[in-house]
């Protein structure tokens, strides 16, 4: 069709014109019908009527002067006649009226040629009829010859003159009625056709209208309604070309758009950015699904756990980039093993590598764990140079060894620590690898109860700002106030923690009473920061960032007191996913703090792109910067590089005068350590932070 391509804006102009144009004819006819009605009126009521009845006078004027006149002949005496003579003079004047007018109104040539004829006949009378005035008063006898001879003649072919010109004006007024009556019925006929068209125009428009407009815009609501319920599968409506399609076409790009990012946020979350493999939550999730339902009681699974003898070595020698060069080709090798045997491997972290296997019995898990380590053996060629790698690999088996996820993974590691000792190939995990694995484990079931029973206890350690001598804010340490082993400090649980899983438990336990308290300080108008750890689990834990946001609107309180701080290592165990919850979180109004900063070996062209406002120098160069002049440069350099890239600089572990005066000369922010003051339940920390206040 040729409107097919049209667009919407011109489809409805044509056809919202058409029905104007016909709708304007219609008006137009009737307005030209109701003038020339008037028209026609104003001519029957000015001209033909009018002129009709001043024929009818003169007629009516002439024939009372003749009966007039025939009176007269009946009157002897003179006196007596004398009121008939005026009574004709009146008629006679009425008579010569009648015809002035006439002859004013009358312009047509054919009533003009029968005007003179009236004319004429009037001079033959008023001739004849002066005759008989005359001989009444001489010879009444010789007057009535001429009355009957002369007079009546005259006075009939008078009449028959004005008789035309009033059937002359009859006819014209008729035929202009006859005139107008046909010019109506037309009009009528032209009204109905105009109306009728218009309505069928309207009508087929919005047709037309619905099936090319709203149909497509109903389509193309519903492509969008697919797209915003995740249907990314939907196929494109057909349409024409115009507004539409461009709508529709633009929907589609959306569509792509959002479903690549999807696809991309998916790869980030489940996958390693630098080797392509799976990452930690990926694999967590298959042995999870692999161990759902008693799965595991009917098939045994291995899971292993490899790391690799001498990485360290090839960064320090080669550089980060050939260490990156070197776990790629290590999980390369792995997968070419693995092709057939419907297992995978992920990256757990650093140059650790988990692998989940569905085996048939131990002997073939270490068939193919010892496959592994020949392929490693065999030298990878590293940036021209040959490199030989060595490995480790533990074995945990399901079910004798466990059937959660956290505790194969943990024995996994254990019998993986045992064979980095013994260089003895793969080892199949047994308690004794492990010195007080027993221990170990019922702490790790312990750790799984500990924050429902509500057993960690919170303690505060100020960080005093150098340049007001105030305190700002602390940092938030927990412990675990176990049942029977009494006080747990942080380093006697927080890395098992960390290697089971439970640390996400015990941080949300944390982040929840720390909102509770800034939150209750608030109201007391304390402002007062909180600075709280966080571990690469928590970065990579599903909800998380929906956690703390729910956290921070459920009790209302200032997002910049809340801090955050994560190590360094810790942001590099899975730099892409890393820097995408930081973002995330600077979003949601965090303030966030690289911990433990120069003890990792990440790079300065990583931590720049970091959203970070803070790094924490850690306490391993300032506890001996006093004596170490090494130490006491990198402390200097490590101010300088954090003021450089407009990072506040905190250092912890101050525990002299000496320490806390030099970084105040090398213009470091804040200080935090023993001589400062050491961790303080709360109680303790806000009376301590009033005397603090006083003094200051």
């Amino acid at each position: 069709m040729l409107t097919h391509n049209w667009t919407v804006g011109r489809k409805l102009g044509v056809a919202f014109a058409s029905v104007l144009f016909l709708f304007a004819g219609v008006v137009l006819l009737s307005v030209a019908q109701i003038n020339r009605l008037q028209k026609s009126s104003e001519l029957l009521r000015s001209d033909g009527l009018y002129k009709s009845s001043l024929a009818r006078t003169a007629q009516s004027a002439a024939s009372s002067q003749v009966a007039a006149l025939y009176s007269l002949f009946f009157l002897d005496q003179r006196d007596a006649r004398i009121p008939v003579y005026r009574a004709i003079d009146q008629n006679k004047s009425k008579f010569s009226q009648a015809l002035v007018e006439l002859r004013n109104a009358n312009s047509n040539p054919k009533e003009l040629a029968i005007f003179d004829q009236v004319q004429a006949a009037r001079e033959h009378f008023e001739a004849a009829a002066g005759a008989t005035y005359d001989e009444i008063e001489l010879d009444p006898m010789s007057a009535k010859n001429v009355m009957v001879n002369q007079t009546v003649p005259q006075l009939a072919e008078l009449e028959q003159r004005l008789e035309e010109l009033a059937t002359s004006q009859n006819q014209r007024v008729e035929s202009e009625i006859a005139a107008n009556g046909e010019a109506g019925e037309i009009a009528e006929k032209l009204i109905i056709t105009f109306g009728a068209l218009a309505t069928v125009i309207a009508a087929l428009s919005s047709y037309a209208i619905t099936r090319s407009i709203v149909r497509p815009l109903s389509s193309a609501v519903q492509f969008a309604d697919d797209i915003a319920q995740g249907w990314l599968n939907s196929t494109i409506p057909k349409t024409g070309d115009g507004e539409l399609k461009t709508l529709l076409l633009a929907l589609d790009r959306m569509r792509l758009g959002i479903d690549a990012r999807e696809k991309h946020i998916s790869v980030l979350a489940y996958y390693d950015p630098l080797t392509g493999l799976p990452n930690r939550t990926k694999f967590h999730q298959q042995l999870s699904a692999k161990l759902v339902g008693g799965a595991a009681q009917i098939h045994e699974i291995s899971v292993m756990t490899m790391n690799l003898n001498r990485f360290k070595n090839v960064n320090d020698a080669l550089g980060y980039e050939a260490g990156d060069a070197l776990l790629k080709e290590v999980g390369k090798r792995i997968q070419a093993i693995l092709e057939n045997t419907h297992g995978m491997v992920a990256r757990q972290q650093a140059d650790e590598f988990s692998i989940l296997l569905p085996v048939d019995s131990t002997h073939y898990a270490t068939d193919i764990a010892q496959q592994i380590l020949v392929a490693m053996s065999e030298p990878i060629n590293i940036a021209g140079q040959p490199v030989d790698v060595e490995a480790s690999i533990g074995i945990a088996l399901s079910p004798q060894h466990g059937v959660e996820p956290d505790r194969l993974l943990l024995c996994a590691d254990h019998a993986m620590q045992a064979a980095k000792l013994t260089h003895s190939g793969p080892v199949i995990y047994d308690p004794i690898h492990a010195k007080g694995i027993k221990d170990n484990l019922t702490l790790f079931s312990e750790l799984r109860n500990a924050v429902e029973q509500n057993e960690f206890v919170l303690y505060y350690q100020p960080q005093l700002c150098l340049k007001t001598n105030t305190v700002l804010r602390a940092e938030v340490l927990v412990s675990w106030q176990h049942p029977k082993r009494g006080i747990v400090p942080p380093d006697s649980f927080i890395p098992f923690a960390e290697q089971t899983g439970a640390i996400r438990k015990i941080s949300r336990w944390v982040l929840e009473h720390v909102c509770i308290l800034l939150a209750a300080w608030q109201q007391s108008d304390v402002k007062l920061g909180l600075c709280v750890n966080l571990s690469a689990r928590d970065l990579t834990a599903p909800g998380f960032l929906e956690f703390v946001d729910g956290l921070l609107n459920k009790y209302r309180i200032d997002r910049t007191l809340l801090s955050l701080e994560i190590t360094e290592s810790a942001a590099m165990e899975d730099p892409v996913q890393c820097l995408h919850t930081l973002k995330r979180l600077r979003e949601l109004g965090m303030r966030l703090s690289i911990d433990d900063f120069g003890t990792g070996y990440s790079s300065l062209s990583y931590l720049k792109r970091l959203p970070v406002a803070e790094i924490k120098i850690d306490k391993s160069f300032v506890l001996n910067m006093d004596n170490d002049a090494d130490d006491d440069k990198i402390v200097r350099s490590t101010i300088d590089l954090g003021h450089i890239m407009d990072l506040e600089v905190i250092a912890e572990g101050v525990e002299t005068a000496a320490s806390l005066q030099c970084l105040r000369e090398y213009g470091c922010d804040f200080a935090q350590g023993y001589f400062i003051a050491r961790p303080m339940p709360v109680d303790r920390f806000e009376n301590w932070l009033k005397e603090q206040r006083k003094s200051t």
